[in-house]
């Protein structure tokens, strides 16, 4: 378990969901168990698109359904702007989830909400690490 700590330790992380409580519980994980710095938050992929340090971001985790601009739409926007940028899907909407549209919007892997606290370490450790990661249960 230390490792994983020491991978993810000063990681720079924006977040993008309409739930305000929701990125507050992630916040509060990401920083509190695992040191990350979050430097950015959104309610949709219009306010996403607009911050200033999306430059500095190590990964985006970002919902697919939001109002105004969701995440497939802003991904594709935002990884054909910033080349290097990592977006994590963060949904609870299974039947949406499909992985051609995850990847080829731009997404690096795939995470469910209800299975964030336990997976998104070692998903971030993989994106971090140049793979893809989906979960088992997506649908193809």
């Amino acid at each position: 378990m230390e490792e994983t700590k020491n991978i993810i330790n000063k990681i720079k992380i924006i977040l993008v969901d309409d739930s305000e409580a929701f990125r507050i519980c992630m916040k509060r994980f990401l920083e509190a168990e695992f040191n990350a710095e979050i430097i950015g938050e959104a309610a949709n992929g219009i306010e996403f698109l607009k911050l200033k340090n999306i430059f500095y971001v190590d990964v985006v985790l970002m919902d697919l359904m939001m109002p105004e601009k969701g995440g497939y739409e802003t991904t594709f926007e935002a990884t054909s702007k910033y080349q290097n940028v990592k977006i994590i899907a963060v949904t609870n909407q299974y039947e949406i989830a499909y992985l051609n549209e995850i990847l080829e919007a731009g997404f690096k892997a795939c995470v469910f909400k209800n299975n964030f606290f336990n997976e998104i370490i070692p998903t971030i450790n993989k994106v971090m690490n140049g793979e893809y990661y989906v979960p088992d249960t997506i649908k193809i």
